[in-house]
């Protein structure tokens, strides 16, 4: 089975993607990227009336609890990082509007940033302020 190499809404423009809710071709327009899976903006519609409106994506809550791993355990590592993935989880909300997760990343931001400053405050009062260790 051949599949058709233009978009089921705009005949004229080529596909780069296929939804995989239900296999229709779409073009840019038409496409979205929602958890990992390319839908059709028909089946965005659909599944925006399912995704349940509390459930928050999963990279908003991964990035607050590296951060807030971060505040007790390497800080001066794991806050760079939760602010990264932060700002990663950022793009994919701003790209889906219906998804949810804003407030965690501005809390992830926060703790993220609060580590970074932790660690790098405990490595100079042990290197720097302090170099002997009394």
């Amino acid at each position: 089975m051949s599949r058709n190499r233009f978009c089921f809404q705009h005949p004229e423009r080529p596909v780069v993607a296929y939804c995989d809710q239900c296999g229709r071709p779409a073009c840019r327009d038409c496409s979205l990227e929602v958890f990992d899976q390319y839908v059709c903006v028909r089946c965005k519609e659909v599944m925006g009336q399912d995704i349940d409106k509390h459930a928050v994506h999963p990279g908003a809550l991964n990035a607050v609890a590296i951060a807030a791993i971060g505040i007790f355990l390497f800080g001066f590592a794991l806050g760079p990082y939760a602010i990264w993935r932060a700002r990663e989880t950022s793009k994919l909300l701003d790209a889906s509007p219906w998804l949810r997760g804003r407030w965690h990343l501005r809390v992830a931001y926060a703790l993220g940033t609060l580590a970074l400053i932790q660690g790098v405050v405990n490595l100079a009062s042990k290197y720097i302020i302090n170099p002997g260790g009394m």
